[in-house]
């Protein structure tokens, strides 16, 4: 028994998400179609409206992928976030967010405290064109005023506890 999940990215790419019970779940990055594999098991992730810049579990399989090629670009990182435009002075990520962030936090129907903070949103940019995308969720923050409960049956979001 498996399900899956999926967000497309503002450049087309999308991150997949497969949970087979009897094993583990894990994120993959695929090419336009949604079918071409390009990273498995992504674990961090810096996106423009062309590039996806990928840290993976996989370190063999981390770099800069082009949404226009469907490929990797054989570059290092300092030129990957350098010459591509990700890289942001003062910023780890000068994408859509300012943070590098694990896929599960970009879902379609995520909640505090699953989203980004807010303040990660570069809004600033005015080079990003889909600017519906800083309509998904995010959370207050800091995340320094966040505190969790859990719960065996749900996780809590209380603020200021």
């Amino acid at each position: 028994m498996s399900f899956q999940e999926s967000v497309t990215l503002p450049n087309g790419m999308q991150l997949d998400r497969e949970f087979d019970w009897n094993r583990y779940g894990r994120w993959d990055l695929s090419g336009l179609d949604g079918k071409h594999r390009l990273v498995r098991d992504v674990e961090l992730v810096c996106f423009d409206d062309r590039y996806v810049f990928v840290q993976s579990y996989d370190r063999a399989l981390n770099g800069l992928y082009d949404a226009k090629t469907d490929s990797r670009i054989p570059v290092d990182n300092f030129e990957a976030t350098h010459i591509k435009g990700l890289g942001k002075p003062g910023e780890d990520c000068g994408g859509y967010y300012t943070s590098w962030l694990g896929p599960g936090l970009l879902r379609d129907n995520g909640r505090p405290p699953l989203v980004p903070l807010c303040a990660w949103l570069n809004i600033e940019n005015n080079a990003l064109r889909y600017r519906t995308w800083f309509d998904r969720p995010c959370a207050p923050g800091p995340w320094s005023s966040l505190s969790l409960k859990y719960d065996t049956s749900q996780v809590c979001l209380m603020a200021g506890a």
